[in-house]
């Protein structure tokens, strides 16, 4: 049997890729094999199918799950990979995807319940984004899919440098 070959992009995921490897060839006995990529050549072969198995990782542009979620309603979709298919799972992204967003939250569950059962993917490593910001910054908020959200920030000045400056300027030295 040939090994399973595994692709792998950057750092991280080969790291992974070796971990993972390493596991299987000890519990499985399973043999594999890792080839390393640039990630457009990668993208190249997950385009036209030609990776066996693979990692990736994934943040969304927009703050709404069925952006993702979108993604697998149908096997022709540019970055369904994998041409994963399910016809409940269509089902319920049509019936649901002009809902307003809280309406549509209470389906998101059954979604990807639906998607871990039936779809060929492990959720292997789940990214936590740190930030730093000012005791002055007001009014930001971190949003589902991650990001830091502006939109509604203001900064609050405990002191301020032009006033500091002129009492300064102004006292005998």
């Amino acid at each position: 049997m040939n090994p399973l070959t595994s692709s792998a992009c950057g750092d991280v995921q080969e790291k992974m890729a070796q971990m993972i490897t390493q596991m299987w060839k000890k519990t499985l006995g399973m043999k594999t094999c890792i080839e390393s990529y640039e990630w457009k050549h990668l993208l190249t072969k997950l385009k036209n199918k030609e990776c066996e198995i693979t990692g990736i990782t994934w943040t969304p542009w927009v703050d709404d799950p069925f952006y993702t979620l979108e993604i697998f309603q149908n096997s022709n979709h540019p970055i369904n990979f994998c041409n994963w298919f399910d016809a409940k799972f269509r089902d319920l992204i049509e019936k649901n995807k002009t809902k307003p967003l809280q309406e549509r939250q209470q389906i998101y569950a059954e979604l990807e319940n639906r998607l871990l059962q039936k779809f060929p993917m492990i959720p292997l490593v789940f990214e936590k984004k740190g930030y730093v910001a000012s005791s002055c910054l007001k009014g930001f908020y971190r949003a589902e899919a991650g990001r830091l959200e502006f939109e509604y920030a203001s900064k609050s000045n405990p002191f301020r440098l032009d006033t500091l400056g002129r009492e300064f300027l102004s006292k005998e030295v």
